[in-house]
């Protein structure tokens, strides 16, 4: 039988390198498995000043809040975020956490970090925001979300190379294929997303 942990009695002191990224490791894992509990646990001993949450991601590139985005756990980033995480934090090509929620159709993560302050329009390093990522993977609830968080439609991407056809089409097929907007909006999104993008073409 597994030994039974008093949570209430843990405390965890991490002084040295190898020991705070068995931290970093253990909060990161947490995340991603969606654990808000343990999550709150790991964090409420480790997390300080010396050892900030935004410094204990698997990478340089990835913090544990992006973690949390990418795999849905709208939980998980509550906790992250009332531990101090920043939703503005960039990884890697200046992907935030909202932008990879709104890349795999998050819908609850998008509201969650909106409600912190998450900016809706950022951009990543290539000019892709979370209105294209949600676009381009044809998740209408969260581009119809983004819609009405004032995301700009007719946002430009600019990453200094032209943009193949199929890409702008998979934009605008996307838009058009929401069925919880109406026909007239989905049309005029579907159009203001492809001339935008078109027009680096």
């Amino acid at each position: 039988m597994a030994p039974q942990v008093d949570h209430a009695r843990l405390k965890l002191d991490f002084k040295d390198d190898a020991s705070r990224a068995m931290a970093s490791a253990a909060v990161c894992a947490a995340a991603r498995e969606g654990d808000a509990e343990l999550l709150h646990l790991l964090l409420r001993s480790t997390c300080s000043d010396d050892l900030p949450v935004d410094s204990m991601g698997e990478s340089a590139w990835e913090t544990p809040l992006m973690i949390a985005a990418r795999h849905g756990h709208s939980q998980c980033l509550r906790t992250l975020l009332d531990f101090g995480a920043d939703c503005g934090a960039q990884g890697e090509d200046g992907k935030r956490a909202f932008y990879l929620a709104a890349f795999e159709g998050h819908l609850h993560c998008l509201f969650t970090l909106f409600a912190a302050g998450a900016e809706v329009d950022a951009c990543d390093a290539h000019g892709f925001r979370a209105v294209h990522a949600a676009a381009l993977n044809g998740h209408c609830m969260c581009l119809e979300a983004l819609v009405g968080m004032g995301a700009d439609v007719n946002a430009a991407i600019h990453d200094g190379k032209s943009l193949s056809l199929s890409f702008s089409l998979s934009l605008s097929l996307s838009l058009s294929l929401s069925l919880s907007l109406s026909l007239s909006r989905s049309i005029s999104l579907s159009l203001s997303l492809s001339i935008s993008i078109s027009s680096y073409l």
